[in-house]
This record gives structure tokens, sequence and C-alpha cells, in this order.
């Protein structure tokens, strides 16, 4: 399943490019909260989420969260780390309710996608 997030790299809000910076910069924060960023770039919270909503048409939690999840799934492919080391990497703290985002996002839970990644390169090792 593809990944639903839209990319907000060629905003021409300045202030949306640089919201997306802090956000990326902040990912692992658990106590990363909107207003932070909203105050980064003076304005309300409500006007941030309705710039980040046009430009993306997904709100800034959703975003936070997408984000989330493709730095998540990228570790798990990339490192030996556990699930829940990658959980805590990404800023989250319930097992149970990280499963269930990353499933509803990539299709299936972190272990399967793991697995199913090494299998991926198995075979490509074994075809060339």
């Amino acid at each position: 399943m593809p990944n639903k997030m839209l990319s907000l790299d060629h905003s021409k809000d300045e202030r949306i490019t640089f919201a997306i910076s802090m956000i990326e910069a902040r990912l692992s924060d658990a106590d990363f909260v909107i207003a932070e960023v909203a105050n980064a770039v003076n304005l309300s919270q409500s006007r941030l989420c309705q710039l980040m909503r046009k430009d993306s048409r997904l709100s800034v939690k959703a975003y936070i969260m997408s984000r989330r999840l493709v730095r998540a799934r990228k570790l798990l492919h990339e490192t030996f780390k556990t699930v829940k080391e990658v959980m805590v990497c990404v800023g989250m703290s319930d097992a149970s309710h990280f499963c269930k985002l990353y499933k509803r996002e990539f299709g299936v839970n972190p272990s399967q996608d793991r697995e199913r990644k090494a299998e991926e390169i198995v075979r490509n090792s074994v075809e060339s």
C-alpha cells in the first residue's frame, strides 16, 4: 500500500517551508507540539493548520504522524533496531498505537514489513 502523504517540499510559502524543516528536525521528540511550530513561524495554530492543509491536504498532526511513520519504515528497513527502538526514535511511546497506525499507512505491521523487505533483499541478491 503506497504512502498517502503528500510532499510539501515545493511550498510557495516560506513559513510552511520553515515549519516543515522544523517538523523534520523534531520528529523524534515525543513532546513536540504544534504550538512550537506556529510560534516559530509567527502564525496562530489554526492559521498554520489552514496553510498546511491547503498545501498538503493533511492537517499538521496528520503530516507529522505520516512523516514519523515514513521515518520508522526507513529505520526498520535499514537498521537492526527493534520495533520498540524504532518507535522511540520517531517520538512514539505506545506500541499498540504505533503498530495500528503503521498498518493503516503501509498495509502490514512493522515486523511483517521488515520481514518482507529482508526477503526482497535476499531474492534480489540471489537473482544477481
